[in-house]
């Protein structure tokens, strides 16, 4: 039963970070360089895309593992 909720924690946990740091930080990135060139919101536009695009990569991989984990723990 402890196995079960500390790696559904876990999986939260990894989920949240995976999804929203990447964000979080290309999107500052975008705002930074479109001050820098006065291209808004161009470039945050496209970090924006890129870190959806690696955010959906990272999970994918998170799911697949903790699909393994699933399986070991059953």
């Amino acid at each position: 039963m402890k196995k079960g909720l500390f790696f559904s924690l876990s999986f939260i946990g990894t989920v949240g970070i995976a999804t929203a740091l990447p964000l979080v930080l290309f999107a500052f990135l975008g705002i930074y360089l479109d001050k820098k060139f006065q291209t808004s919101p161009i470039i945050f536009i496209v970090c924006i895309a890129i870190a959806a695009f690696l955010s959906f990569l990272m999970l994918r991989k998170i799911t697949k593992k903790a699909i393994e984990d699933i399986k070991k723990l059953n």
